[in-house]
C-alpha cells in the first residue's frame, strides 16, 4: 500500500485502536464510525480531498485521539459535570458541619469567659466593702481601744500561734503594732502574716526589730498602713479554696483558647498551601480534558468552553473563599472544594 498522508495514517491507527471498521480497497480509505458515519478518503489525495476529510473528522476526533463519536464526547462531559457537582454538595455539607462546630466552641468559649468574669466580680464585690470595715487602718498615734483588744502581753511579742491572737470578733490583731498603740486587725492568719512580714520583718517566726532597716528607705505612715491594708485584703481574698477553683478555671479557659487559636492557624497555613498546589493541579487537568475533547489546535470550541466554564466555576469559588472569608472558614471552604484534585 502507498504510504498516506500523516493525517490519514493517524485516523486509521485511532480508528483501529478504538475498534472502529477501516477498510482500505480500492485506492481508497473507509472509516466506519459507530453512529454510522462513514469517513472517507484516496490513498493519495490532493490538497483539498485531504481538508475536507480533517474537517469531516474534528467530531470525531480521528486524527488527534483516542477517537469517539460526538454524543460519547457529550457523554464523558456531562459525566465530569456530574462528578463534580456532587463533590460539591459534599464539600458544602462538610463546610457546614465545621462552621456548626466551630461556632459551638466559640459559644461554649464565651460562656466560660462570662462565667469567669463573673465570678472575679463577685469576689471582688464581696472583698471590698467587709475587708474595709473588718481591717481598720490607724496610724502610730492612736490609742489602743480597751473594749474589743486586750491588754497587752509582751510575752506575745514575737509568738507564730494565731489562735493568741484572735478577737472575739473572729479577726486577728498584731501584737507588735498593739505595743506601739496601734490596732491593726486581718481577717485571717495569712493577711496578718503578710503583714508582719512586711511591717515587722518577720519571717518564719524571726523577729527582727520593728524599727526599719539601716538599708531600707522608711515609707510615710499613711502610704504604708495602705501598702499594708491591700497586701492583706489580696491575701485574705487568694487564700481560699474557692478562689483557687476560679483561678485555676481561668487558667483552663485561656489554655483552651490558646490551643484551638494554635490549631486554627497551622490549619489555615498548611490548607493554603494545599490550595495552592490543589489549584495548580487543576489548571494541568483543564489543559489535559481540553487537549483530549476538542484536539491540540482548539477543535470542538463549544464543548471546550462549557468544560472551562465548569472549572472556571470552581476556581472563582475559591478565589472568592480566600478573598471574602474570615481565615478560618475559608481554609475549611477551599480544603473541601480542592480535595477532590488532590488526589487526582
Amino acid at each position: 500500500m502507498a504510504r498516506v498522508p500523516a493525517p490519514v495514517e493517524a485516523a486509521i491507527q485511532n480508528a483501529r485502536a478504538a475498534d472502529w471498521n477501516v477498510s482500505i480497497r480500492n485506492e481508497k480509505v473507509l472509516i466506519q464510525a459507530p453512529d454510522g458515519k462513514k469517513l472517507t478518503i484516496g490513498i493519495r489525495p490532493n490538497d483539498e480531498s485531504l481538508k475536507h476529510f480533517i474537517r469531516e473528522t474534528k467530531p470525531y476526533n480521528l486524527i488527534d485521539g483516542p477517537a469517539r463519536t460526538p454524543a460519547e464526547a457529550e457523554a464523558l462531559l456531562k459525566e465530569a459535570e456530574e462528578e463534580a457537582r456532587k463533590k460539591a454538595e459534599e464539600a458544602n455539607k462538610k463546610r457546614a458541619a465545621y462552621e456548626a462546630e466551630q461556632a459551638r466552641k466559640k459559644a461554649e468559649a464565651e460562656a466560660a469567659a462570662a462565667k469567669a468574669a463573673a465570678a472575679i466580680a463577685n469576689g471582688l464585690k464581696t472583698q471590698t466593702k467587709p475587708q474595709e470595715a473588718a481591717i481598720p487602718v490607724q496610724t502610730a498615734s492612736s490609742k489602743v481601744s480597751k473594749n474589743s483588744f486586750p491588754e497587752f502581753d509582751k510575752a506575745l511579742m514575737g509568738t507564730m500561734d494565731y489562735s493568741k491572737l484572735q478577737l472575739p470578733n473572729g479577726s486577728y490583731y498584731c501584737i507588735e503594732c498593739l505595743s506601739e498603740g496601734i490596732e491593726f486587725t486581718a481577717r485571717k492568719p495569712q493577711g496578718l502574716a503578710t503583714h508582719r512580714g512586711f511591717r515587722h520583718q518577720m519571717y518564719q517566726g524571726e523577729n527582727v526589730t520593728s524599727s526599719p532597716q539601716t538599708d531600707r528607705v522608711a515609707l510615710p505612715g499613711d502610704i504604708q498602713d495602705a501598702v499594708e491594708l491591700l497586701r492583706s485584703v489580696i491575701a485574705d481574698h487568694m487564700g481560699t479554696a474557692d478562689d483557687s477553683a476560679k483561678v485555676a478555671e481561668l487558667e483552663a479557659v485561656v489554655k483552651g483558647l490558646r490551643e484551638d487559636l494554635a490549631k486554627a492557624d497551622a490549619d489555615y497555613r498548611a490548607l493554603k498551601k494545599s490550595s495552592d498546589e490543589a489549584l495548580e493541579a487543576a489548571k494541568v487537568k483543564i489543559h489535559q480534558l481540553t487537549e483530549e475533547l476538542t484536539g491540540k489546535e482548539g477543535r470542538q470550541r463549544a464543548e471546550t468552553e462549557s468544560l472551562m466554564k465548569s472549572f472556571q466555576g470552581l476556581l472563582k469559588q475559591i478565589s472568592d473563599t480566600v478573598n471574602n472569608l474570615a481565615p478560618v472558614k475559608a481554609v475549611a471552604q477551599v480544603d473541601e472544594l480542592v480535595a477532590p484534585y488532590l488526589k487526582s
